[in-house]
């Protein structure tokens, strides 16, 4: 199965409602805004507001916060009607 079609299928089986793709890529900054606070935190030294709200980041929260950044660049091109990954 295309990596399309299963954003498709993961949206279905969630019943998660569907940006339009202004909403999607807003949603993309929003994930790297996520991908971000991972690198920080794993590069070390910062110091954050309440910490004790902000666990230390590993590689696998990177993984994730990328996946959901990618994910949602896929939303914005099926709600554009294109693939992305095809292209």
């Amino acid at each position: 199965m295309k990596l399309t079609e299963k954003v498709r299928e993961y949206y279905e089986k969630r019943a998660l409602k569907h940006p339009n793709v202004w909403e999607a890529l807003g949603w993309v900054h929003a994930e790297l805004a996520e991908v971000y606070e991972c690198l920080f935190s794993m590069s070390g030294g910062w110091v954050r507001n309440n910490p004790e709200k902000h666990p230390l980041k590993t590689k696998e929260d990177l993984a994730e916060e990328l996946g959901d950044a990618i994910m949602m660049l896929i939303v914005a091109g099926i709600e554009s009607g294109v693939d992305p990954i095809e292209a």
